[in-house]
């Protein structure tokens, strides 16, 4: 009964998200595969963990899209979140859901809320970021560039990035003194900083790799740097990074990173 009513709450959940165009037809079925496969073949701890990180980023998302500016080059794409872009998000998180099934080793644990503190924490930022007043700025230069563009940082950005991760450490470790007891095997602000820490980790490697590695295209047509080489049905032209590297490669890095960091501090 407890996993029927699992698998009709993880289709109410991105049902509501397809409706809000949070995510597109591929990505409401791979959401709900995903969910699905997180609580079967891990543990309903770590479905609450993935669902927390969708159901707020989904929230933000839909809220600061009508106040993006008009300059922002996200805002045109409204399409929704395509199966790609939920497993670039979700699918490191499934395989150490397996892994923590196999094992029962604390470390994947970590890595799992780690991951998606990354994943959080970037979406946060992207969001809660692009509504700065003043245009972000690269991590790397330091220099002003066009808003909606991965490499970007603000004050304000910063700060909801560290939120973000804060956010799914303090939902683990309310979960883990649930279930483990109080703190379980380790002091339950440890776990916080870990987790946010990994997690902050993670959403800078993100704008780091935004900033160097990931391709940035020109659109002919609406006039402006954008990260997609078909860009609204227009094949874009080539300026800077590698053509191959795109967002989703660098978010699927990001969360690596940020679960490797977790696990190595854990261990």
């Amino acid at each position: 009964m407890r996993i029927v009513l699992i698998i009709l709450s993880n289709l109410v959940v991105v049902g509501l998200a397809h409706r809000r165009k949070s995510l597109d037809k591929s990505g409401t079925v791979a959401a709900w595969l995903l969910g699905s496969g997180i609580f079967l073949l891990g543990n309903g701890f770590m479905w609450f963990i993935l669902m927390s990180f969708f159901v707020s980023s989904s929230l933000l998302t839909a809220y600061t899209r009508r106040y993006r500016p008009s300059d922002d080059s996200s805002r045109e794409e409204t399409s929704g979140r395509s199966y790609i872009q939920v497993l670039a998000n979700g699918g490191l998180g499934l395989l150490l859901a397996v892994l923590y099934r196999i094992t029962a080793a604390d470390a994947c644990l970590l890595a799992f809320a780690a991951a998606f503190a990354a994943a959080n924490s970037d979406t946060w930022a992207s969001e809660i970021g692009g509504l700065s007043k003043n245009p972000p700025v690269s991590i790397v230069t330091g220099k002003p560039m066009a808003r909606g563009l991965s490499g970007g940082i603000s004050p304000l950005g910063t700060a909801a990035s560290m939120a973000g991760a804060a956010f799914i450490a303090f939902v683990f470790i309310l979960g883990h003194g649930r279930l483990y007891g109080a703190g379980g095997q380790a002091n339950p602000w440890f776990l916080f900083s870990l987790i946010t820490a990994a997690g902050f980790l993670g959403s800078l490697v993100d704008s780091l790799l935004g900033a160097t590695v990931q391709g940035k295209f020109y659109s002919c047509i609406h006039h402006r740097i954008v990260e997609k080489a078909d860009y609204l049905g227009e094949k874009t032209r080539h300026l800077t990074g590698l053509r191959l590297i795109n967002n989703d490669l660098v978010n699927i890095s990001s969360a690596l990173v940020a679960a490797l960091f977790a696990i190595c501090v854990w261990l």
